[in-house]
């Protein structure tokens, strides 16, 4: 799977069309984390609080976070576009103090990716943070869209970059980090209705 990112300026004016308004005008993305993973985070001292959510809670097996969407360009015929999220995360070391806030952040359809930007004292930089390998599906009714992914995974490579920056090993753990699911309103209507499948990769 290609871990390519592509940064905020970019991205965002790839979104901007002849009117200079983003395809997508409003909806929700939500990320689901595992108890398991939460659990494993916690005994390296890692807590990962997210920022401005729309919604949080907490189930039996996973926690459940929603943030409102800013602007977008999905396209589900063509598997090409990004998804921009309205805040953040902040991973924290307990036992350093260390932490770092990742913003921006946006789903990645054409890498099957959840992507941030870390906000450093340097600037900001790239992470393809979350990798969606397997099956996903998205459905789009007129103005309105769908997808979701079962499986989502701390990207190896965002993971070493988050163990180094943070003093931990935490992000070296294999295990399934939770799902995602997006639903979003176009401005104008897709040219044609569906459902779309991609297989796992």
């Amino acid at each position: 799977m290609s871990t390519q990112t592509v940064s905020a300026q970019t991205a965002d004016a790839a979104l901007e069309g002849d009117s200079g308004t983003p395809a997508i005008v409003g909806g929700t993305a939500t990320v689901f984390m595992t108890k398991s993973y939460v659990a494993n985070m916690l005994e390296h001292d890692i807590v990962i609080t997210p920022a401005f959510p729309w919604a949080h809670s907490t189930q039996e097996v996973q926690t459940t976070t929603t943030w409102e969407l800013k602007s977008g360009d999905l396209d589900l015929r063509e598997g090409t576009g990004f998804a921009h999220f309205i805040g953040g995360m902040v991973v924290t070391n307990l036992a350093t103090g260390l932490c770092m806030v990742l913003w921006d952040i946006r789903f990645n359809l054409a890498d099957h990716t959840v992507d941030f930007n870390w906000k450093s004292p340097d600037g900001d930089f790239p992470i393809a943070g979350l990798d969606l390998p397997g099956t996903g599906q998205g459905q789009v009714i007129g103005t309105s869209g769908t997808y979701t992914a079962k499986d989502l995974y701390m990207n190896r490579e965002a993971g070493g970059a988050m163990n180094d920056i943070l003093k931990t090993e935490a992000f070296v753990d294999e295990g399934l980090f939770g799902g995602f699911a997006t639903t979003f309103e176009l401005r104008h209507p897709a040219p044609t209705d569906g459902v779309v499948q991609w297989g796992g990769k």
